[in-house]
């Protein structure tokens, strides 16, 4: 029998849910910007359910303008998310997918559609040479990432028109890559030349604690060319045919 008592828990329980997918997006950043630094993110309007961003800095690189929305209705695969989209594309770094939490302990990514100039590239990664060009992109079909490691990984991108500027001024051309789960929750990459001087085939491992392991090949498409094959001899002696095979291990910066 339903009474009254169940009404009004009821109304207090969807107050309590107006309440917070209508609390100002302002007041929640200013909340959790502790935890955002290096981030630093102007122009916040709307609410938590629905709002828009003017600007994302990250050291030199700027990006927006941005907007979310979240989809209760992902809450009955159990799975709390938003959908987002930050830049401009076909001008400058831009992301448009979704994410959030599944049950409160993995974090997931799906249909996220990213590219990036590598000028924007050099922004927040110093080393990379000034004069370089080129363009990232690609699409994370899925990622699903918990304290354990990677639970799932479904990805493509590529590598268009890669130049290395001064001091190297080296040409790279185009590269494709595959992204998917590897052992024990870890990554698995694929990497293959498409157009240009290089030829390569790769893949690298990486493991939870950042541990990575590289085996591959590579040469070049016109042997003659001494410039490069200058380059390549510095990769590894020759075989008969002409080409460098790659075998590297190590951990990535930033592990411990």
């Amino acid at each position: 029998m339903i009474t009254f008592r169940h009404y009004a828990t009821w109304g207090v329980l969807c107050y309590g849910v107006f309440l917070v997918v209508s609390m100002p997006a302002q007041w929640v950043v200013g909340l959790v910007s502790p935890y955002l630094t290096p981030i630093h993110l102007t122009g916040i309007s709307g609410s938590i359910w629905s709002g828009g961003i003017q600007t994302i800095e990250l050291g030199k690189l700027r990006v927006g303008p941005g907007q979310w929305r979240v989809r209760l209705t992902s809450l009955l695969r159990g799975r709390l998310g938003l959908d987002f989209s930050v830049g401009e594309e076909r001008i400058g770094p831009y992301l448009q997918g979704r994410g959030g939490l599944i049950g409160g302990t993995a974090l997931f990514l799906e249909g996220l559609t990213f590219q990036m100039a590598m000028v924007d590239v050099r922004n927040f990664v110093p080393m990379v040479p000034s004069e370089s060009k080129g363009r990232i992109q690609g699409r994370l079909e899925e990622l699903v990432v918990n304290r354990s490691g990677v639970l799932a990984l479904r990805g493509r991108g590529e590598v268009i028109g890669l130049f290395i500027g001064s001091p190297l001024n080296l040409e790279v051309g185009d590269f494709t890559g595959e992204a998917s789960t590897g052992d024990d929750r870890g990554v698995l990459l694929r990497l293959a030349d498409r157009k240009g001087p290089w030829r390569l085939q790769a893949t690298v491992r990486i493991q939870p604690d950042g541990q990575y392991r590289l085996r591959g090949v590579t040469s070049l498409g016109d042997p003659s060319n001494e410039r490069l094959a200058g380059y390549l001899r510095m990769l590894g002696p020759l075989d008969s045919m002409g080409r460098v095979h790659l075998n590297e291990s190590g951990r990535l910066p930033g592990f411990s």
